[in-house]
């Protein structure tokens, strides 16, 4: 799933005038975030993601991402594994002329399956329970069959 946020900042907004937008997204792994900041936010447009009051994205406190027609990506292993199931961004924009939107994209991954891919621990977990699976199933018809060895000689 790939969750998308436009975040417009207004002109004049200053560090002591925050704007804040929330993503709803759900439990799993996020594994790409990508913000791109268009030709014209000449650096004065800032963001900053945090989960719950963690900051997340950049990982230094205090910072924010602020560039022009640049696009930020990356890969990540971020588990959102707890309630509420969503990003908070935070940003602020010094341009005294013009507004900025910022896009925004975090891909998540809510299956043990998908996030395998890139915990690979997950998979060997993964493996073993259906191993389990298989050698109980294995071992129930192999009851049945001790149970009754034979069956088409009991048709005749």
């Amino acid at each position: 799933m790939i969750y998308a946020l436009d975040f417009l900042l207004e002109k004049q907004a200053t560090p002591a005038i925050v704007e804040h937008q929330t993503l709803k997204v759900t439990k799993g792994l996020v594994y790409k975030v990508e913000f791109h900041f268009p030709p014209g936010c000449a650096g004065l447009a800032h963001l900053a993601v945090f989960d719950g009051g963690h900051q997340v994205w950049p990982s230094s406190p205090g910072e924010t991402f602020h560039t022009d027609n640049f696009n930020i990506s990356f890969e990540d292993v971020y588990m959102k594994l707890a309630a509420p199931y969503q990003f908070d961004f935070y940003g602020y924009n010094e341009d005294t002329l013009w507004p900025h939107t910022v896009y925004c994209r975090i891909a998540m991954v809510s299956k043990d399956i998908f996030m395998a891919r890139w915990l690979p621990t997950l998979a060997y977990d993964h493996f073993i329970k259906l191993m389990r699976e298989e050698q109980k199933m294995q071992e129930e018809r192999r009851k049945e069959i001790l149970a009754e060895p034979f069956p088409w000689l009991l048709e005749k």
